[in-house]
């Protein structure tokens, strides 16, 4: 009676954990650099911190970052990458392309600043090290509509990542 009991207990966590894996999401981090140029002759580098998640049955890349210009956070901002491909390149080393949609506030001296609100374009290389590690670089091409307390402006950025993901 028991060694039924333990098949059946090992056959219900396989067939749950292979349900986990059929349905692809991930959680990692990346860190970075981001040159901006804008339209009110503000050019700021920043340094960047991000989380990444992608959820289950949805084709997109989740994204919160924090940027950092010396000590002071420079801004934050939330986005969403929808990945089209994910084809290889050589061996494993694989590239993937995307269309996203960020939402940023910017406070570069603790004050608030402006309302970033753009689009991006993203291109990137990534290798899975062993089944759940994915290690990836980007670069993303990120127009965005700045509102400020002045009126509107534009700002340019181009975010370059280096990061890793877990894939469950």
């Amino acid at each position: 009676m028991n060694k039924k009991k333990i098949f059946l207990s090992i056959f219900i966590l396989l067939l749950f954990s292979s349900a986990l894996f059929a349905y692809d999401w991930s959680l990692g981090m990346q860190g970075g650099w981001t040159p901006a140029f804008e339209t009110d002759g503000i050019d700021l580098e920043t340094t960047d911190v991000a989380l990444s998640l992608k959820l289950p049955s949805v084709p997109v890349i989740f994204t919160w970052d924090a940027a950092f210009h010396g000590y002071n956070i420079a801004s934050t901002t939330i986005m969403g990458d929808w990945w089209f491909n994910n084809p290889t390149l050589v061996k494993d080393l694989h590239y993937y392309y995307a269309l996203g949609a960020a939402i940023a506030l910017r406070f570069p001296d603790y004050s608030f600043y402006s309302v970033d609100i753009g689009a991006r374009a993203v291109l990137g290389l990534n290798m899975y090290l062993y089944e759940p590690f994915e290690v990836y670089t980007q670069l993303a091409l990120q127009p965005s509509l700045a509102i400020t307390k002045e009126g509107l402006g534009f700002i340019m950025q181009t975010p370059l990542s280096v990061g890793f993901r877990l894939w469950f």
